[in-house]
């Protein structure tokens, strides 16, 4: 490698470049040129303290009047207005207006005097331009006000969070008079207390307004300002059914998917409720024919009386019963509180005890699995297989034949490998 990689390098350094800093810039027709389509001539340009100063003038030579459309050139007296624009590099741009007050002369205008708005980007009381403000609704739109202002203020756009909200605030969104198929549902202002109505526009799932409460009345006078309407889509409450109704108009009501899968799990759960006991028993009393069929040993399940169709427990209390139960047969509170899933987590906990070599915890958490689940082959199996490498053929052979004889056929395989029938 070369000591001086760069040395047939030639730099040339402009020794006035670090005085270009707060001086005037030459304003040729380049910039100019992006403001002629707003009616404003550029006159000079200056850099000062990371800001971009544009002194500017309209490139018209008479005013209009707003008030009356009459043209004047009599000029009344001038000021500057400051106006904030897009930044250029992430710096600050100010454009310096001059601004004429013209006098008008038409005698039926009540007005005497007026000021100018040159072309389409400078408003009235404003202090930025339409652009600017175009990208501070965009941003507010799309964060937070103080998320929107920070962000602002990185692209050279000094606003604050209450601008922000102003701006937005000041903007007229559509009011979609021509909706025809809307769904409608209630929103939280505070959970529980308040509550207000969103409207969605149902064919492209655009929220088109909001409703500062969901009674009757309010969705009402929504309804009625939107004639074109035909369908609502909506939940189960009255209120908004009751709106329609009041319109006197044929519009078609329809139940969301939402509603309607709740309702179905509303009253499954009660009937499930209500029967709770029947369906228990019948469960258990097919697990204990299958067992005696296959002709295995008694499950550790808990097997409890029929219960007559007149004497049905409340769920809660036959759940208390079986806790109970389980407590009576020695489980643990821990046990006890997963059990639907228990004899599963002790069985994966067992394989991992098994793949680190830990045998003897491997063994005892397959043995849990299977004192909660009789009919989990794959305990059984495993189990059997720990035993195996543990030098103890006795015990493999009799959990690899619970394991067969609970449909895991291959533990048979594994028995005649041994020499075993």
């Amino acid at each position: 490698m070369q000591k001086y990689p760069n040395g047939d390098k030639v730099t040339t350094k402009n020794p006035n470049f670090g005085k270009a800093k707060e001086k005037k810039l030459l304003c040729d027709e380049g910039i100019t040129q992006i403001y002629l389509s707003s009616d404003l001539l550029i006159h000079e340009a200056e850099y000062e303290s990371l800001t971009f100063h544009l002194y500017a003038s309209s490139s018209l030579d008479y005013g209009i009047c707003p008030y009356c459309g009459h043209h004047s050139r009599s000029v009344h007296s001038k000021y500057v207005r400051t106006i904030q624009d897009l930044s250029i590099l992430g710096n600050r741009v100010v454009l310096r207006l001059e601004t004429r007050k013209f006098f008008c002369h038409n005698e039926e205008c009540h007005r005497k005097t007026f000021a100018e708005q040159p072309g389409g980007e400078v408003f009235r009381y404003r202090r930025r331009t339409c652009r600017c403000e175009r990208l501070v609704a965009r941003q507010g739109i799309s964060v937070s006000s103080g998320s929107a202002s920070r962000l602002l203020a990185r692209m050279g756009i000094n606003v604050s969070s209450s601008t922000v909200l102003r701006d937005l605030h000041r903007m007229r969104p559509s009011t979609y008079p021509e909706v025809r198929k809307i769904g409608v549902d209630d929103w939280a202002w505070r959970k529980g207390v308040t509550y207000g109505s969103i409207v969605i526009d149902y064919e492209n799932g655009w929220p088109i307004d909001l409703l500062v409460d969901r009674e009757t009345e309010s969705f009402r006078q929504w309804l009625e300002g939107h004639e074109k309407v035909s369908v609502v889509s909506r939940d189960r409450s009255t209120d908004y059914s009751s709106a329609v109704a009041s319109t006197g108009r044929s519009i078609n009501e329809v139940a969301d998917k939402f509603h309607l899968v709740k309702n179905i799990s509303d009253r499954m759960t009660k009937l499930v409720a209500e029967n709770y006991a029947d369906y228990r028993q019948a469960v258990r009393d097919e697990e204990l024919n299958v067992m005696r069929a296959a002709g295995s040993e008694k499950p550790m399940a808990i097997v409890g009386k029929r219960l007559p169709s007149s004497d049905k427990l409340d769920t809660r209390q036959i759940i208390f019963n079986e806790v109970k139960e389980l407590q009576r047969m020695g489980f643990k509170p821990t046990t006890i509180a997963i059990c639907p899933q228990s004899a599963y987590l002790y069985y994966n906990r067992a394989n991992a005890h098994a793949r680190r070599d830990d045998l003897s915890r491997a063994i005892d958490d397959y043995t849990k699995a299977i004192a909660i689940d009789a009919n989990l082959a794959e305990a059984y199996y495993n189990r059997g297989l720990v035993y195996l490498r543990k030098k103890e053929t006795e015990k493999a052979v009799a959990d690899l034949s619970k394991a067969g004889e609970r449909g895991l056929y291959k533990a048979y395989g594994i028995i005649k490998k041994y020499g075993q029938k």
